[in-house]
């Protein structure tokens, strides 16, 4: 991933610090606000503008946060630079019906 120098990011854990979820107006999480000369310019709030998938490059987060203005960008604005956010394949786990729901690596060891 590339990082980048412009920016300066914090996490803050939200049900440890309800004042200042409360004062940035931080209602779902994540939340990704975008500052200039201290005041709020931009939110992203979910993942609605990612995807709407957790699992998106992070050129697609650098071209939203450059829509912003707040970091230098090289490419194009006007499109995200990835046409599709790959999803996450589902594995399913088939158990016969004498298999215990959960077993231990010892148990597989034997």
């Amino acid at each position: 991933a590339v990082v980048s120098t412009q920016s300066t990011g914090i996490r803050l854990n939200a049900e440890k610090s309800p004042f200042l979820t409360e004062r940035l107006k931080i209602k779902v999480m994540p939340t990704i606000l975008m500052t200039k000369d201290a005041v709020v310019c931009d939110r992203i709030v979910g993942f609605d503008d990612l995807g709407n998938s957790d699992n998106f490059p992070t050129s697609l987060l650098e071209w939203r946060i450059a829509q912003s203005k707040v970091i230098n960008y090289s490419g194009d604005l006007s499109r995200p630079p990835v046409e599709e956010v790959k999803e996450k394949k589902m594995v399913k786990i088939q158990r016969n019906l004498r298999q215990e729901e959960y077993s231990s690596d010892s148990e597989l060891d034997d």
